[in-house]
């Protein structure tokens, strides 16, 4: 709970640095957080690296620099300066290992501020941009919300996909059906005495 707690709090300081700037400098910091989620948001190794004690805390905060860019010291940079230093309390904190949890709940919050909902789309293969388009419309009515989404590659679903945001998962996949299927048999006796 107290984990939940810090990454809520860290998110809430990242919002907090995101609302002080001006438009542009909003869009520029929000980019720069993007840049450093995606680039390692399947990088575990690299994760690893910097919340292990392998490095000292400064040859972290170096390899996050070369990893992102010297950094320019500035007034037009001053998103990229704000998430460095960020980063780095970060480090200082021992805490770099949720550095991905953090920037998904900052979305959130940036979500809820903008009145937004993001989906999460799981599927075995990329969802064509049409049927994109009606699940967007579709979380539109459902949420009274406009919606971001991301379309997530998940092999291990048979077909169909999983939608999910917020608390609540919509599974409509072929691995979901079976998993119900396989529940109602495993429990059909409970359900079968309950009727009769």
């Amino acid at each position: 709970m107290e984990e939940k707690n810090n990454i809520d709090h860290y998110a809430k300081a990242l919002f907090s640095i995101w609302n002080e700037f001006d438009e542009q400098n909003k869009i520029q910091f929000t980019n720069w957080i993007k840049e450093v989620y995606f680039s390692i948001k399947n990088n575990f190794a690299y994760i690893s690296i910097i919340s292990s004690n392998i490095l000292t805390k400064k040859e972290k905060k170096t390899l996050i620099q070369s990893s992102f860019g010297e950094m320019n010291l500035n007034k037009k940079n001053l998103p990229q300066i704000y998430l460095y230093n960020f980063l780095f309390v970060l480090i200082d904190n021992d805490f770099f290992a949720k550095i991905l949890e953090i920037i998904i709940c900052f979305f959130e919050k940036l979500d809820d501020f903008q009145n937004f909902t993001f989906l999460r789309i799981y599927s075995p293969f990329e969802i064509d941009k049409e049927i994109l388009k009606k699940i967007e419309g579709f979380f539109v009515i459902k949420t009274g919300k406009k919606i971001r989404y991301e379309n997530i590659i998940d092999r291990n679903l048979i077909g169909g996909m999983k939608i999910a945001f917020g608390n609540e998962v919509y599974d409509y996949s072929i691995k979901g059906k079976i998993n119900q299927i396989k529940w109602n048999i495993e429990n059909f006796d409970r359900l079968y005495q309950k009727e009769h």
